[in-house]
This record gives C-alpha cells, structure tokens and sequence, in this order.
C-alpha cells in the first residue's frame, strides 16, 4: 500500500503529461484552419473560406475552454487536502482517500503512462489516477506495480 497526498506541482505535471500530444495537434489544426480560410475568404469569399474559419474557430475555442477547465482542476482543494491510499491484489486495483473509493479490476485499465516523477493509470481517455513515485517505499514496490500493469495486458501509453 503506498498514501501520500498530491501537491499543486503534481497535478499540473499530470495534467501536462495527459494532454500535451492533445494540446499539440489543436494548436496544430487551429492554425491551420485559420490560415487555409483567411486566404480561400481572400480569394473568392466563398463558402470553403468560411468553412475553415469556422472550424480554426471551433478549436480555438475549444482550447480555451479545456485551459479554463484545466485550471479549476488544478486549483481543486479538495484534491490537495485528502490523503490518497493506493493498493493492489492480482485481481483489482483499489484507489481510496478519506470520503471516496474506486475498486477497478486490472483489465479495466486502459493504459498507463510514466514520467520522471509520476505513475498515470488511465480509466478513458480523459480520467486517470495519479500516483507520485515518491509515495512508494521503495523501488520493489514501484516495480511490483509495473509488473501487475504488464501481466494483465495495460498498455502502455508514451
């Protein structure tokens, strides 16, 4: 069993790690709508200059409401305040702290990441625990842990 309480620090670093390929291509496509319709507008003022705008519009507007909404994560108290009690079996995954409890079965889990300083276990696409590497104990635990994430066939996501 591992217990720690995340940090400010870490969920930004969780955050940036989970999004940053995400973040990349929409920003990537913004500009590229954007600039693909102001110049079809410029050469005929027609409707496919206005379809790129529209959808450069689209993604830039929808990033800006992912940061906003990143933020209200980051600045979650609740997160900051509640110790975080993580175990595992052969079978599940058990992810508690003082007023709730997740039990997922390993097959459940649709991928895992890795940073420097944090483990990721994906539930979607979007919803991911996290977990410090400083809360282990110890090297054999984190290990462990990798281990059950192999043997049960969770991917591993770069």
């Amino acid at each position: 069993m591992i217990v720690f309480r995340l940090t400010a620090e870490e969920l930004a670093a969780a955050q940036k790690a989970s999004m940053s390929k995400a973040w990349r291509w929409s920003g990537v496509f913004t500009v590229l709508f954007l600039l693909l319709g102001g110049r079809a507008w410029q050469l005929d003022h027609g409707f496919g200059g206005a379809f790129f705008v529209v959808l450069g519009t689209s993604f830039l507007f929808n990033s800006l409401i992912s940061r906003r909404e990143k933020r209200r994560y980051i600045d979650s108290e609740w997160l900051l305040r509640n110790e975080a009690k993580v175990k595992w079996s052969e079978e599940w995954l058990d992810f508690g702290g003082t007023d709730s409890r997740s039990q997922v079965m390993w097959t459940r889990l649709y991928a895992w990441r890795e940073t420097d300083d944090l483990l990721l276990l994906y539930l979607s696409t979007q919803m991911f625990f996290i977990l410090p590497k400083r809360a282990f104990p110890n090297v054999e635990t984190l290990e462990d842990l990798r281990r059950h994430l192999s043997d049960h066939g969770v991917k591993r996501h770069f």
